[in-house]
């Protein structure tokens, strides 16, 4: 178990920020080989008892007590399996993070429902068929939604988050629920199958627990989409004293001071060719004219922030698909370039950025009288923004 979870651990996609819900979702997703393994070593306990007809004679201790001796050295196992992947991912990572509650306690519910139902199974159903059985259905139930294309949020019940979630957003509380009432579900038809004296219409009714989890869950996440996350609220935000102000998420704190200088000094460069400059620039949504949103990781080098911050001063861009033969996405490129360039991006950087045909225009526009730039920016501008608003990419002579 210990080898596998490690080798599993190894093809998990790892994160540059020091995000702590990201690196335990990183971590718990390992529960994908360790609950299949678990809950047919619970279907082998189960057939144990099966085969002794434990259920069919009297006994003085009760069924939780009996139930819950036998499966605890495999709960165990379950849960020292979950404690590597997340040690793993602490060493990886190269930060000492605590654990997000909320992925580590569904890790641990997803890991008792499938280890509960698999016992149950191996109780009422032959070991030569409930063991194989459990085993692939519960790696079905975990992995094959991720293959589908349609519904994506299928994927989100099985309690299982590997990429979520990135800086700027946070776990969707409906996913939570939505995977939390699956599992009950799964321990509810287990629990009816565990009964003392079954019948066959109570072993019929058993899954009705499980199809209404199922039902209820689904009803919960189908407005998310293929990642089971929600905007992170702003309020964490770390601001700067800077003009302009500069907030970012705390994890980016230690980069903070960076940020605010490289915008300050991008700043003045663009207002000296009169173009507006937002008076905050945030990784957070923004929305408002007045604030510039954009976004880096701790690995993300400076001129690629100034990029990023040199977006974040332009307008959304209009959706013009199919109308007139430059896209207004060409011209947030051309326009991108040029408060690269005037930020004082070099030419070697600026050649990652911008194509030869982009940068020869930019470097044309450079040469005019600053007037007759920002008349060309704010020209390009309004094309930016309006569709059927033709751009003047190349300057006139």
């Amino acid at each position: 178990m210990v080898i596998l979870t490690l080798l599993f651990m190894t093809d998990v996609p790892s994160w540059s920020d020091p995000y702590p819900l990201a690196w335990t979702s990183a971590g718990a997703s390992a529960i994908l080989i360790i609950a299949p393994i678990c809950a047919a070593c619970a279907a082998w306990e189960g057939g144990r008892l099966r085969r002794a007809r434990w259920f069919a004679w009297p006994h003085v201790r009760s069924t939780t007590i009996v139930v819950l001796t036998i499966l605890l050295p495999t709960l165990v196992v379950g849960l020292l399996m979950i404690v590597v992947a997340l040690l793993f991912q602490i060493i990886t990572s190269g930060f000492v993070f605590i654990p997000d509650w909320r992925v580590l306690s569904m890790a641990i519910i997803v890991l008792f429902a499938h280890v509960l139902l698999g016992f149950a199974m191996g109780v009422r159903i032959p070991i030569v068929v409930s063991l194989p059985m459990v085993f692939l259905l519960s790696f079905a139930w975990i992995e094959l939604p991720n293959t589908l294309d349609d519904p994506l949020w299928l994927r989100h019940l099985s309690g299982i988050w590997t990429f979520c979630c990135l800086v700027s957003t946070n776990l969707a509380p409906q996913a939570w629920i939505g995977a939390l009432l699956v599992a009950i579900g799964m321990i509810s038809m287990a629990s009816v199958l565990l009964l003392q004296r079954l019948r066959l219409w109570q072993a019929l009714v058993s899954v009705v627990p499980l199809v209404i989890g199922v039902g209820v869950g689904a009803y919960m996440v189908q407005d998310l989409d293929a990642f089971p996350a929600v905007a992170r609220d702003e309020g964490v935000l770390v601001c700067s004293t800077s003009q302009p102000r500069v907030c970012v998420w705390p994890e980016h704190e230690t980069r903070l001071e960076e940020v605010a200088a490289l915008a300050t000094e991008a700043s003045m460069a663009w207002r000296q060719v009169g173009v507006i400059v937002p008076d905050e620039f945030t990784e957070g949504a923004g929305g408002d004219r007045g604030i510039g949103s954009f976004g880096f990781s701790m690995e993300t080098d400076r001129y690629t922030l100034f990029n990023s911050l040199s977006r974040s001063v332009l307008p959304p861009v209009a959706n013009c698909e199919g109308q007139g033969s430059v896209s207004p996405r060409e011209v947030q490129t051309y326009l991108v370039a040029w408060l690269n360039s005037v930020a004082g991006m070099p030419a070697e950087a600026l050649v990652a950025r911008a194509n030869a045909q982009i940068r020869d225009t930019i470097a044309t526009v450079q040469l005019l009288p600053l007037e007759e730039q920002q008349i060309w920016f704010e020209r390009n501008l309004i094309a930016l923004e309006q569709c059927g608003v033709p751009p003047q990419l190349e300057p006139l002579p």
